[in-house]
């Protein structure tokens, strides 16, 4: 046996270990609240950011104390390494999470009162991922609060004074929910730890958390798992913070473009993100999706798949996504490829038509900062894909349903049973409360039919100026009409 695979932390102590390293948590959360308040923002990431790698190392602790494990001289090395605490408990929660079999993860749900889980279970598994990529890159955004770094991708030095007061705030506010939240967690691990312990008949009594002495079922723990909505008070200054933080990493992301097998979809990406009005950043999913999936990614990361999940919450009037995107980018032998790039469920490779296209019409949405642009910049995007624009009349709607009606009675338009169904439906009357896409479809048929004008595509109604994220929506169904319709 080496020396550095003996036992160097035994077992009692791993548990005194666990309740410390809680306690110091607690008391760096509280000193960096401190700071937040008197609006030293930038002194508080740094000491929010070792109260989250605290909470990590405890929690690893603590899966350790139910294991009946002590601690070796490699494990200790490790749990000096700031990016192994930021990673290992994310990475052994995935993993379980992702091993579980339907049944197992049925009675988990609904022991921790969470049943919506169940319904959502593929989505969870790809965002843990996400999640992973932003806490990965913790380590760097504490760096770049501390020290002064040379960024070889702009050639100029990062200065955390180029960011705005308000932008500052923002992202502390940001760092801060999530040691939160990690706080949070770190209770419900703990005590979960504790009762496992007890439930084998272990008598673990007169603890400092939690307080009680007897075994107890998930659902009575005096921790409850609650997703970050119901810690975060005020959703619109986290999200901030957040686009903040992505565009810090999109950044970052130059250092890695030389290993980068598909850069060119890397370099439109990072042209695109170059904005420092973050609080206007209101960037496509599949441009967040693959600035997550990379920035998880470093030179010391295991060869393997890493995700990156987006969607466009952010900009829709019901703050309920309309479009989503994964990416998955691979890692072998030094080399990052994007493998593949999801946009609501359908996968594309990252040299896609569809992918270039819509790459393409970004480099005039984003010319404009914000939820919105000009009805005119749509018809410009439309033009960078070679399609015009055109009203349908009121004149010609009663035509359009009959021709719609008409081209789905002969098979020919394809479409799921319920769009069919309301395209069967629509009548003149109820025009103006049918759903935009069923609309659409109608006056896609429409247009199918009477061709008025070469590579015309007919709307149903607009506003000036338009939301990005129907733009993007509207562009994607004509994409995927021009590939896969008629």
């Amino acid at each position: 046996m080496s020396d550095k695979s003996r036992e160097l932390i035994d077992y009692p102590h791993v548990g005194a270990g666990m309740y410390l390293s809680l306690g110091n948590a607690k008391r760096l959360f509280e000193d960096a609240k401190f700071l937040y308040d008197n609006k030293r923002f930038q002194g508080s990431i740094p000491i929010f950011i070792i109260c989250i790698e605290e909470c990590f190392k405890s929690h690893e602790l603590s899966i350790r104390l139910r294991k009946f494990q002590s601690v070796s001289q490699d494990d200790w090395e490790n749990l000096m390494k700031h990016e192994h605490k930021l990673n290992y408990v994310n990475d052994f929660a995935r993993e379980n999470f992702e091993s579980m079999t339907d049944e197992q993860f049925e009675e988990f749900a609904k022991k921790t009162q969470n049943e919506d889980l169940i319904k959502h279970r593929k989505e969870i598994n790809r965002r843990n991922q996400s999640e992973r990529a932003i806490t990965s890159q913790l380590q760097f955004l504490k760096e770049s609060c501390l020290y002064q770094n040379w960024n070889k991708g702009f050639g100029e030095w990062d200065d955390f004074d180029f960011l705005k007061p308000e932008q500052k705030e923002d992202l502390a506010f940001f760092v801060m929910k999530r040691a939160s939240v990690q706080i949070k967690q770190l209770h419900f691990g703990i005590e979960h730890a504790v009762n496992i312990l007890r439930r084998d008949g272990n008598k673990l009594t007169n603890l400092e958390y939690p307080k009680y002495n007897e075994f107890r079922e998930v659902q009575n723990y005096d921790a409850k798992l609650n997703d970050y909505n119901k810690i975060i008070e005020d959703f619109p200054k986290y999200h901030r913070g957040e686009k903040i933080m992505l565009t810090l990493i999109a950044q970052k992301a130059f250092g890695i473009i030389d290993q980068v097998h598909t850069k060119e979809i890397i370099r439109k990406c990072l042209k695109l993100a170059q904005t420092k009005d973050f609080d206007n950043w209101y960037p496509h999913p599949i441009i967040k999706a693959i600035f997550l999936a990379t920035s998880g990614i470093t030179e010391t990361s295991e060869n393997g798949n890493y995700y990156g999940i987006a969607d466009d919450s952010d900009q829709t009037y019901e703050g309920k996504p309309m479009m989503s995107s994964i990416a998955i980018v691979s890692k072998k032998e030094g080399v990052l490829t994007i493998e593949k790039i999801t946009i609501n469920e359908k996968e594309y490779s990252a040299n896609d038509k569809i992918i270039e296209q819509i790459l393409e019409t970004e480099t005039i949405i984003e010319k404009h900062a914000g939820k919105e642009i000009p009805l005119e910049k749509m018809h410009e995007a439309y033009s960078k894909i070679g399609m015009k624009l055109r009203k349908l009349k009121d004149s010609e709607i009663e035509e359009a349903l009959s021709e719609s009606k008409q081209i789905i009675e002969q098979n020919k338009f394809k479409a799921s049973p319920e769009m069919i169904s309301k395209m069967k439906e629509a009548t003149k009357e109820n025009w103006e409360e049918l759903d935009p896409t069923v609309r659409s479809c109608i006056a896609s048929c429409y247009h199918s039919k009477r061709k008025p004008e070469k590579n015309t595509i007919i709307m149903t109604g607009y506003i000036d100026p338009i939301r990005k994220f129907k733009v993007r929506g509207l562009l994607y169904r004509t994409l995927i009409m021009q590939n896969e319709f008629f």
